[in-house]
């Protein structure tokens, strides 16, 4: 017996004894979305007495969390293109439920409610529950092909395979990737390649400095011990 709100009449499934054991019993229940309040058992023996007054089981039922999305790659908010280009998207995405689809949307331009283009990545028709994949975005395929100065605002939801009270969608927030010119990309490319050589300078002097300490630490000289002058017995 399923005891859904009061309102609504009890679910009652009749349940099978086993054939190898009479005293365990088996069934199966729909559990409802919502308005359930709990699981109660009805017997009764071979002559037709009837239990009374048994014992509620609570059933609390936890909706459907959204799937989630989050992306690894690009590392930063805005990236830099040229008109032809090859992107490339990597994100993590995971569902209790397991994941039904993952959409890439984009825009270029775009502004608050306008139009935007979908792509549909292919997941070969699996639902996994985790997913990481790597995307390669030919921006030269995009129609309208994007000019110099163009802003591209790009990202991806999720979609989970639940169809019973959903499906779930989960959204990521917007990325951007603004279209310029050969010589501002490979300025753009010095300047990271300069800030992580500025950072592999400062792990080696701080490395350095450690290695220094560590040894002084070795050969430093211990304190010697202090001379214990006896003293003198007067008779």
């Amino acid at each position: 017996l399923v005891a859904a709100d009061r309102e609504e009449p009890l679910r009652e499934v009749a349940m099978k004894a086993d054939a190898q054991d009479a005293a365990v019993f088996t069934g199966e229940v729909e559990v409802p979305a919502k308005d359930v309040t709990g699981l109660t058992f009805h017997l009764a023996d071979n002559e037709g007495l009837e239990s009374r007054n048994s014992a509620v089981y609570r059933i609390e039922v936890l909706p459907d969390a959204p799937p989630t999305i989050s992306i690894r790659w690009p590392d930063r908010r805005e990236e830099l293109l040229t008109r032809d280009a090859t992107m490339l998207l990597a994100f993590d995405a995971k569902d209790d439920y397991g994941i039904g689809k993952v959409r890439l949307h984009y825009a270029v331009d775009w502004v608050e409610g306008a139009a935007f283009k979908t792509l549909d990545l292919d997941l070969g028709g699996d639902m996994p529950k985790v997913l990481a994949r790597r995307f390669h975005w030919k921006i030269a395929q995009l129609t309208p092909r994007p000019e110099e100065g163009s802003v591209i605002d790009y990202w991806f939801d999720v979609v989970d395979a639940n169809d019973v009270t959903g499906p779930g969608i989960g959204t990521m927030e917007h990325y951007q990737a603004r279209v310029v010119s050969d010589v501002e990309k490979r300025a753009d490319l010095a300047a990271r390649l300069s800030d992580t050589v500025e950072g592999l300078n400062e792990v080696r002097q701080l490395q350095e400095e450690l290695n220094k300490n560590l040894g002084e630490m070795i050969f430093e000289k211990p304190t010697p011990a202090p001379t214990v002058v006896p003293v003198p017995q007067i008779p």
